[in-house]
């Protein structure tokens, strides 16, 4: 079996209007995701390829140039989403992330912790990395900062 490679693509840079899922891409994001997507177009010209993505707007718009020059489908995948962090009028946002990363089990009210978040998406990642094991194609994962880094 040809070598086969995984990219792990975090979205471009987004507004921060709107619903979480319906968050655009802003500007800068729009030119992170033409950069991405002209490199891997570069990287992946005539092999076989999977794109999955999570379904917020900002990480399909991060793929869609790539998705259209390759006619390539994106998949959508709750397993790629953001985690839900929740909101606490006591500490800010990144005071929450930097607690969650100490603490697999911390979370606040209305938000999940770490390890909610892996047990949630850990099936569907595992079917996803053993189809990508049993066949001989390349996959593009794109999803969320916080996703990543526990993925």
């Amino acid at each position: 079996m040809a070598t086969k490679r995984i990219y792990l693509i975090r979205h471009g840079k987004a507004s921060m209007e709107g619903a979480d899922r319906e968050r655009k891409l802003d500007e800068d994001g729009k030119i992170q995701a033409k950069s991405i997507c002209k490199k891997i177009k570069y990287q992946f010209k005539d092999k076989k390829l999977r794109i999955i993505s999570s379904p917020f707007r900002r990480a399909i718009q991060t793929i869609e140039s790539l998705s259209e020059d390759m006619r390539q489908n994106i998949e959508k995948s709750e397993a790629l989403i953001e985690i839900n962090i929740g909101k606490d009028e006591k500490i800010s946002k990144h005071q929450i992330i930097e607690k969650m990363w100490s603490d697999k089990y911390f979370k606040v009210k209305n938000g999940s912790s770490q390890s909610e978040h892996v047990e949630f998406i850990k099936q569907e990642l595992d079917k996803i990395f053993l189809d990508f094991k049993n066949s001989d194609y390349n996959l593009i994962l794109v999803s969320h900062g916080n996703s990543i880094g526990i993925i």
